[in-house]
């Protein structure tokens, strides 16, 4: 049965190898057209000069939940596709803003270097 995975707001805070092993672990109980959207900070996140980026890394860590993982689109895409999913659509912090935020007269910005990703199960 095709089935629908939530997975935002996690991946920031696991290591690339219990991102893997999660990714695994869905694979082999998901059918074919399974979907799964998630939220993924870019390769560019850890070292970004944005002050609400920087803020937001310092809290996590003052939390006792550091941020561990970021991720270029190649990487995300080689990770996904060793499990099975590919990418059906990612958006950008660019492409957040002006499709989303923007046409809906929303008062706020996009979260810089922060992916949106929505990929399905393909055998």
């Amino acid at each position: 049965m095709k089935t629908f995975f939530s997975w935002l707001g996690v991946t920031y805070y696991l290591s690339t190898e219990a991102i893997n092993t999660m990714l695994a672990a869905l694979s082999e109980l998901c059918a074919d057209g399974s979907s799964l959207v998630f939220d993924y900070p870019d390769e560019n996140f850890f070292d970004a000069s944005e002050k609400r980026v920087q803020n937001t890394i310092m809290m996590a860590k003052a939390g006792g939940e550091p941020m561990q993982s970021a991720f270029s689109y190649s990487e995300i895409e080689k990770l996904l596709e060793k499990h099975g999913f590919l990418i059906y659509e990612l958006l950008t912090p660019d492409d957040i803003q002006r499709d989303i935020i923007d046409k809906a007269g929303a008062d706020m910005k996009a979260f810089e270097h922060v992916n949106y990703c929505l990929a399905v199960r393909k055998n």
